[in-house]
């Protein structure tokens, strides 16, 4: 039937289609159905006349695209940014859009970085450094900046963002760490420590000061940065994460805190069971809240199962979890956290004396994906155990 309509008339009809089926619909009905409604309101979003009607059709696409970005269905995901952006109107950072501009440009530099499309995510997020009306509202964009630099390898201006953003908002690190600041910062975690018990740890308060939470991701994005390039800032981000949460709350990333900890103290034979128990720590804190910290398992299963876990049993026993672990990285879009969970497994299988075509097919394939991926400073990490295996 659409067909048999006149060309001239075809943008008009979708348009009032789409706009009988929004009217129509409940706020479920919508949801469910927001890529049809999306798709013929586009169609003729030149006919809107009113400016609560282009304010609407700029949410529902903003709408669409997070639901796409979902499904992993980034094309689809900028596309429907792309709409919403388009239908912004000049002052657009100045008026009643601003809050809608500043959530069209964070997806949109989200899904860009998703997208291996640096140039296009960092384009949006000097959109939003430029007009945003505070620090608080450049926060989620600053993630999606260190995310970007940490999948090019620029690790060192990655680590500089991410002190100063640390910096605002209230948690400030030496310029230039020495020994001292770093044993300093062990002594201090020790205290806080001192005479807690697992359950004391897992019964904590949620947290309420947003700024802390903050703190508290952000050092759990810049920790496999600092990590990557042997800087002294692991063990202080480690140290300091376990600080923040037994003097705050609960809160998101802070079973990475805890993995990250029981890390470090793996560096000292007389701490091995220690480390083991913080790392255990750390899973029970991913299993407390599965819908919120399963983004963070990856992560976790990364750090324990070659940071702890080898020290005190089998490293075989490690290739399953980080194998789960870069599934899950997968289902989460960390491409990161994929390649270290690999890497990780190929080294555990090499020093679990796996068979060497089995070990030359595997680290490959992770070589293949740190390609794919863009990560060179993980290429790079891989290249030398594929080296002892091609010569063995």
């Amino acid at each position: 039937a659409f067909w048999m309509v006149p060309r001239e008339e075809r943008k008009s009809f979708k348009w009032d289609i789409g706009r009988k089926i929004w009217n129509g619909s409940s706020g479920l009905e919508i949801k469910k159905n927001v890529f049809l409604i999306v798709a013929l309101l586009n169609q003729g979003k030149t006919l809107i006349d009113t400016e609560s009607e282009r304010y609407n059709v700029i949410s529902l696409n903003l709408t669409a695209a997070k639901e796409a970005f979902k499904r992993g269905a980034f094309i689809h995901s900028t596309a429907y940014l792309k709409h919403g952006i388009e239908l912004l109107g000049r002052g657009c950072w100045e008026d009643q859009y601003y809050e809608i501009t500043l959530s069209l440009f964070e997806a949109s530099a989200e899904v860009a970085a998703a997208n291996n499309d640096f140039e296009k995510a960092e384009a949006s997020i000097s959109g939003v450094f430029a007009n945003a009306k505070s620090k608080e509202d450049k926060r989620r964009s600053t993630f999606t900046l260190l995310r970007c630099l940490g999948q090019q390898g620029n690790i060192g201006r990655a680590v500089v963002v991410g002190l100063s953003m640390l910096d605002d908002f209230g948690e400030v690190f030496s310029p230039n760490p020495t020994p001292n600041d770093i044993y300093n910062e062990l002594w201090r975690t020790k205290g806080v420590l001192s005479g807690l018990k697992d359950d004391d740890v897992l019964n904590l308060p949620a947290m309420s000061d947003e700024k802390k939470a903050s703190c508290l991701r952000l050092m759990g994005y810049l920790f496999p940065c600092a990590y990557s390039s042997r800087s002294p800032y692991t063990a202080l981000f480690a140290l300091r994460t376990v600080q923040i949460v037994i003097e705050y709350g609960q809160s998101e990333g802070d079973c990475l805190a805890f993995a990250m900890y029981g890390m470090l103290l793996c560096g000292s034979p007389q701490e091995y069971e220690q480390g083991r128990r913080f790392g255990d720590l750390a899973i029970k804190l991913c299993a407390r809240n599965r819908e919120t910290s399963l983004v963070w398992l990856p992560r976790v299963l990364g750090v324990i199962n070659m940071g702890i876990n080898h020290w005190s049993g089998p490293v075989a026993d490690a290739l399953s979890p980080l194998e789960k672990g870069s599934l899950i990285a997968v289902k989460f879009n960390d491409p990161w956290w994929v390649l270290m969970n690999n890497i990780f497994k190929c080294q555990a299988a090499f020093h679990s004396g796996r068979p060497l075509k089995e070990l030359e097919v595997m680290v490959s394939e992770t070589q293949q994906k740190a390609y794919d991926f863009e990560e060179i400073n993980l290429l790079l990490s891989i290249i030398p155990l594929y080296q002892m295996i091609f010569n063995l």
